[in-house]
C-alpha cells in the first residue's frame, strides 16, 4: 500500500511540476501579457469620454482651450459668465472648451456628466487628472482641435485660474509683432509662415537639479544643460498651422511630464519659434487684482467671485 501511495504522490508531483514549468514557459513567452493587453484601436491615445465634437459646426476665429481640474466647477461657471462667454462679440465666432482628465469616483463623474449635459463644453479623456499629467491634458486638446475643429484659426490654451481679456487677445492676433504701419516692413517677421506660438517666453532656462524641488529633473529624464526656449504653459496662443505641425511632431516625441518643456521640444523639432509677449503674465496678480491696460492673460484668479468682479470692472473700462 505504501508503494502505491508513494507512486501516486510522485505521479501527482510530476503533474504539478509539469504544470509549473508550462506556466513559467508561457509567462516567459508573454502569453499572459497578451491576454491582459488593452485594445490599441480604442484605448491607445487616451480615448475621449466626452468629446464635444459639435462645438465647431461653424468655423471659429478663436477657440479657448481651458485646462481645468474636475473639482473646479465654480471656476468653470465663472469663466462661462465672463471671459469665456461665447457670444461676447457679434462679429467673431468664439468657442470654449474645458479639458478634463478622469476620476475613479462615480459621484464625481456623475457630476461631470450632468455638467456636460447642461453646457456641452467639456472634453474629457481617459487619464487620471493630476498635475504631472498636464502634458497629456494639453495634447488631448491638440488632438481634439486637429480632429474635431480643424477650421479654427487660433487656439488659446489657458489654466482655469487665469483672467483673460479676449478683446485684447483678438487685438494681439491681428498684429502679434506690434508692427506699426510706419515701419513699412523694416522689422522682419519670424512668423511669416503663419505659424504663431506666442506667450511669455523663457529663452534660456536651466533644468532644476535640486532633489527637493517640485520641478526636479534627473539626468535620465533630461540630460542637457538648458531647455529650448519655452512658453509658460499657463497661457499661450497658437495659429492653426503651428498647431497642426506641432501635433504631428508630437506623435514622434517622447512624453515629458512638464507640459511647457514638452511643447518647447516639440516646437523646436517642428521649427516653430516661440514669440514673447509681455501681455501674457504667469505670475500672481498684484495691485488689488486689477489687470494692466492691454493685458491678454494674468494668473492668480482662482477665486470665482474675484474673477467675476475684475472682469466686470475691465469690461466697463473697455478692456475685457
Amino acid at each position: 500500500m505504501q508503494l502505491i501511495r508513494r507512486s501516486l504522490t510522485l505521479g501527482r508531483l510530476k503533474y504539478v511540476v509539469a504544470a509549473g514549468v508550462a506556466v513559467f514557459v508561457l509567462d516567459q513567452l508573454g502569453l499572459f501579457h497578451r491576454l491582459l493587453e488593452r485594445n490599441y484601436e480604442t484605448e491607445f491615445s487616451y480615448p475621449l469620454e466626452l468629446n464635444g465634437r459639435r462645438k465647431c459646426a461653424e468655423a471659429p476665429r478663436l477657440v479657448l482651450m481651458i485646462k481645468s481640474a474636475l473639482k473646479n466647477k465654480g471656476r468653470r461657471d465663472a469663466i462661462r459668465k465672463s471671459w469665456g462667454y461665447e457670444r461676447r462679440f457679434s462679429d467673431v465666432v468664439l468657442r470654449r472648451i474645458f479639458l478634463l482628465g478622469a476620476s475613479d469616483e462615480p459621484a464625481t463623474q456623475d457630476s461631470i456628466d450632468k455638467e456636460q449635459t447642461l453646457h456641452g463644453d467639456l472634453v474629457q479623456a481617459d487619464f487620471f487628472d493630476a498635475y504631472y499629467n498636464n502634458t497629456i491634458k494639453t495634447m488631448t486638446g491638440f488632438r481634439w482641435l486637429f480632429h474635431h475643429c480643424r477650421e479654427a484659426q487660433f487656439a488659446m490654451f489657458v489654466d482655469d485660474d487665469y483672467y483673460v481679456s479676449v478683446k485684447n487677445l483678438l487685438r494681439f492676433l491681428r498684429n502679434p509683432l506690434q508692427v506699426s504701419p510706419a515701419d513699412d516692413g523694416a522689422r522682419e517677421s519670424h512668423i511669416s509662415d503663419g505659424r504663431l506660438y506666442a506667450g511669455y517666453v523663457f529663452p534660456s532656462s536651466r533644468p532644476m537639479r535640486h532633489r527637493f524641488s517640485k520641478w526636479y529633473l534627473s539626468l535620465d529624464e533630461y540630460p542637457f544643460s538648458r531647455f529650448p526656449p519655452y512658453v509658460s504653459a499657463g497661457a499661450f496662443v497658437l495659429s492653426a498651422p503651428a498647431l497642426r505641425d506641432m501635433y504631428q511632431i508630437s506623435k514622434y516625441t517622447k512624453h515629458f511630464r512638464f507640459d511647457d518643456i514638452y511643447l518647447a521640444i516639440v516646437a523646436h523639432k517642428a521649427g516653430v519659434t516661440p514669440l514673447h509677449s509681455d501681455a501674457f503674465r504667469f505670475w500672481e496678480r498684484r495691485d488689488g487684482g486689477r489687470p494692466d491696460e492691454g493685458l491678454v492673460a494674468a494668473h492668480g484668479f482662482g477665486d470665482p467671485a474675484l474673477l467675476l468682479r475684475v472682469w466686470g470692472r475691465q469690461k466697463a473700462r473697455g478692456e475685457a
